[in-house]
């Protein structure tokens, strides 16, 4: 009942970036991942936000360019999670607020952080990330 988080995602990157290398972009993905173990309840909402926000990093965030970085990170300090999904690409206009969008894709990360009693960030410094923060799952 628990998932080896590493393991996981690991292998979701490797079939997210062949399902997006029909594009003739030169993407590189940077793995950050503590061995982390959780219960399907926290580990399916984190699959499914990971998904989301990197699908989205492939889809929208290098038009216009062939190459890029998508850069993934999931630390555990203390009884803390933290999820990070950041890219190089072009970023999203200065009046966008996650807060407000209605896209589904955006519903779903909402959604499902709010599942997780988290908290969402998202900032453009360089490109776009996305923050989740959630307190960890205690062992059963």
């Amino acid at each position: 009942s628990r998932i080896d988080f590493e393991t996981y995602t690991k292998n979701l990157m490797n079939i997210i970036s062949s399902s997006y290398h029909y594009e003739e972009k030169d993407i590189e993905v940077e793995l950050d991942i503590d061995h982390i173990q959780m219960n399907v309840n926290q580990g399916i909402p984190c699959g499914l936000i990971l998904n989301e926000l990197v699908s989205n990093s492939y889809e929208h965030a290098f038009k216009g360019r062939n190459e890029g970085r998508i850069k993934v990170s999931l630390k555990q300090e203390e009884e803390y999670i933290e999820m990070e999904v950041s890219d190089d690409g072009i970023g999203f206009p200065r009046e966008f607020d996650i807060r407000q969008s209605k896209s589904l894709g955006m519903t779903l990360v909402h959604t499902l952080t709010h599942q997780l009693s988290g908290e969402l960030k998202q900032s453009n410094r360089v490109g776009t990330t996305f923050s989740v923060v959630f307190k960890a799952a205690e062992e059963e």
